[in-house]
């Protein structure tokens, strides 16, 4: 199952998406977990000052998020559930790059 859903990067967004997916992967799958669960990328990283202060609250850190998705996925499957994938672009490139206008 994969996820992608832009605009709100809160980790309790991601904590919604992740029990959601929960939700479906039981309806789609009854007998057992689908091989992996992808919750999409968007997740916020280390950034500048100027790029942080962009933002309408400081974005969670990557701990915060690790929480959100990955703790309704072991309340549901321990550690035996599907592969958790993580896109994590935002979290990578957001201290690396310029942009020039």
């Amino acid at each position: 199952l994969h996820c992608h859903v832009g605009g709100d990067r809160s980790a309790s967004s991601y904590a919604l998406r992740t029990r959601r997916l929960i939700e479906l992967a039981d309806r789609l799958f009854p007998d057992a977990p689908p091989g992996w669960i992808d919750v999409g990328g968007g997740l916020a990283g280390t950034m500048p000052p100027e790029l942080r202060a962009q933002f309408p609250e400081p974005p969670p850190g990557l701990d915060d998020y690790a929480r959100s998705i990955c703790g309704p996925m072991r309340e549901r499957w321990g550690a035996d559930g599907p592969v958790l994938m993580v896109e994590p672009g935002m979290a990578l490139l957001s201290d690396v790059m310029e942009f020039v206008c």
